[in-house]
């Protein structure tokens, strides 16, 4: 018998099952304007997801490239700073 947690909307529309894949958040790395990375064994544990939160609002700056590779998470140099959030799910 199968076991866990499901959940409907008021037009019963099922919009919650554990057997969805659910985000967990493994770190974050600070961005400069110098290109760096970031290695976490865990992310072999799932799909990596991450996004990049500027520390400012200007957008006219060149923005980094944000690779990955393996478990390691990679980005170019470029003229915004910030942090890297990231995760597996």
């Amino acid at each position: 018998m199968a076991s866990g947690i499901q959940a409907w909307n008021a037009a019963g529309n099922l919009i919650f099952d554990t057997n969805d894949r659910i985000s967990r958040i493994l770190g974050s790395a600070s961005v400069t304007t110098a290109a760096g990375s970031v290695t976490d064994a865990r992310f072999a544990t799932g799909t990596i997801w991450f996004t990049f939160i500027s520390s400012s609002m200007d957008y006219t700056r060149t923005g980094h490239v944000i690779t990955t590779s393996g478990n390691t998470i990679s980005w170019t140099s470029g003229s915004w700073t910030g942090i890297i959030l990231y995760g597996v799910y």
